[in-house]
């Protein structure tokens, strides 16, 4: 139930509580941060009646983005906020107040606004907008907020830690592409994602065929691989997911291509590689696969092994017509 703003301050104190006692299990749930942001500003929102809530999360150049809202702010609210103004922010004082120093040349002084800190760093910034009712907010409003933001603060840390350790555990770390288990993640996410939009997705599969010298240096990198990633993170967009699936095999996800738009990747690959250094004397077998358009792929996880297989046919008969090639399944 949301909070009635005419309530007394123990009612009011009591229905904002409740608020937050329905978000602890998000909090609590491992949920990735943008999820937990999601649910913050909604909880928020309810909390306090706000017209509208933000949350801005601290970048790795000290800058604070706009993370998750609620409500109609995107067009009154800036989306990033750097220079003097994050330098304000970091410096502003800890606990609340109805007007900020630091904050109510960027907002209004209708709202209210407290730091998310732990460990003496500063996560962000939670933004409450003044109430639908048009009340204002009150210094009980405040020291709620701040309460608030102390028992969210080592969650939302935990998170930012944990999503780390899953990055670290899903990628690559001589490519910095996904590993296999981010593929086998993607391809099921991409595959749904097909099924909902009705938009084709090609699988391609890569593999350096080096042959002659040498395409290591005294450090032990492999100097063919590194190339062929490169000649890849060329061709492809940034929006197409790519990962190191084997210990010389490199897939990629084109996304909304078919086979004959990723024939044009595979072709990009292979002019990339074409300008190696002669003594690499590398080359690459390629290749592309994609379920049928227009028909949804059930079970997911079936769907997935089928089109990896056709990948990966394809690119055992590239190797069979010796190599250098683009075979579609």
């Amino acid at each position: 139930m949301p909070v009635r703003r005419d309530a007394a301050p123990d009612q009011r104190l009591a229905a904002q509580l409740r608020s937050l006692h329905r978000l602890l299990p998000a909090l609590d749930s491992g949920e990735r941060p943008a999820r937990l942001a999601g649910a913050l500003v909604t909880a928020l929102a309810d909390a306090f009646r706000a017209s509208w809530v933000a949350l801005y999360r601290t970048e790795g150049d000290a800058t604070f983005v706009r993370r998750a809202e609620t409500g109609p702010v995107a067009a009154r609210l800036p989306e990033r906020v750097n220079g003097t103004s994050a330098a304000a922010l970091r410096e502003a004082p800890r606990a609340p107040q109805t007007r900020l120093e630091a904050t109510n040349w960027l907002f209004d002084d209708a709202t209210i606004a407290a730091p998310i800190d732990a460990h003496n760093d500063r996560l962000g910034w939670v933004v409450i907008g003044p109430p639908v009712t048009g009340a204002p907010h009150d210094a009980h409003d405040a020291e709620f907020l701040a309460l608030l933001c102390e028992v969210v603060a080592p969650r939302i840390a935990y998170a930012d830690i944990a999503s780390d350790q899953m990055h670290v555990s899903l990628t690559d770390l001589v490519t910095g592409f996904g590993n296999r288990r981010a593929f086998s993640e993607r391809i099921e996410e991409e595959l749904a994602r097909s099924n909902r939009s009705g938009n084709p997705l090609t699988l391609l599969l890569c593999e350096v065929e080096p042959s002659g010298a040498s395409t290591t240096h005294g450090g032990g990198a492999d100097l063919g691989l590194a190339t062929v990633v490169d000649a890849l993170k060329q061709a492809i967009r940034l929006s197409d997911p790519a990962f190191r699936v084997a210990d010389r095999q490199l897939a990629v996800l084109l996304l909304k291509s078919d086979t004959r738009g990723g024939l044009v990747v595979a072709e990009r690959v292979r002019r990339g590689i074409a300008g190696a250094p002669a003594d690499l004397a590398l080359t690459v077998s390629i290749g592309l696969a994609a379920l049928k358009e227009g028909v949804t792929h059930t079970p997911i996880s079936l769907a997935a092994l089928a089109l990896t297989r056709k990948a990966d046919e394809a690119l055992r008969l590239a190797r069979g017509k010796g190599g250098n090639r683009a075979v579609i399944a």
